[in-house]
């Protein structure tokens, strides 16, 4: 007959050996065979309807990098014009009619986007709104409001619009083509 202690120690085996041979079964099937998602920082799902106010700067920030959600909206306000011009010339007496028609289309879109940076930045000033390239090449060749006057136009203009439009320091002159 074998002795309590000795029955004992051959139960702990026995239920050591279920629980390694257990472990070796969870590992093998992927926990048991369960797929077990990883875990998110943040929920971009949570209060969605409301994440502009609700949501937390990183929480926003998080969600727009791994999400797509809770990005900051930029508004882009396009303008577009197109002219058709229509000349008559009768033959019989020197007589030409010159008809222009301009028709311009303004739509505004709402955008997730990365700001312009460098000479394509858009800069408003005025009332207008333009390039930080255009600005610099328009003020280089106009004497008023702008340098043509200027021994060097180019750079006395990169100047000017950089003190009307901060955002424009990022351009370079050699960027501009002026």
């Amino acid at each position: 007959r074998t002795p309590p202690s000795a029955s004992m120690t051959m139960c702990r085996r026995s239920a050591t050996m279920s629980a390694a041979a257990m472990g070796a079964l969870l590992a093998a099937t992927g926990a048991g065979g369960f797929d077990i998602p990883p875990l998110e920082m943040y929920s971009c799902d949570a209060e969605y309807d409301h994440w502009e106010t609700l949501w937390t700067p990183d929480w926003k920030a998080w969600c727009c990098k791994h999400h797509n959600k809770g990005c900051p909206t930029t508004t882009t306000l396009t303008t577009t014009s197109s002219t058709v011009t229509t000349s008559v010339t009768s033959t019989t007496t020197v007589t030409t009619e010159t008809k222009t028609e301009t028709m311009t289309t303004k739509t505004e879109s709402t955008t997730s986007t990365t700001p312009a940076r460098g000479c394509d930045a858009m800069c408003w000033y005025k009332g207008m709104t333009s390039s930080c390239r255009d600005r610099i090449n328009w003020a280089s060749t106009h004497a008023e409001g702008g340098t043509a006057n200027e021994i060097a136009p180019c750079p006395a203009a990169r100047v000017l619009v950089i003190s009307q439009c901060d955002m424009c320091g990022e351009c370079e002159l050699e960027d501009t083509q002026c």
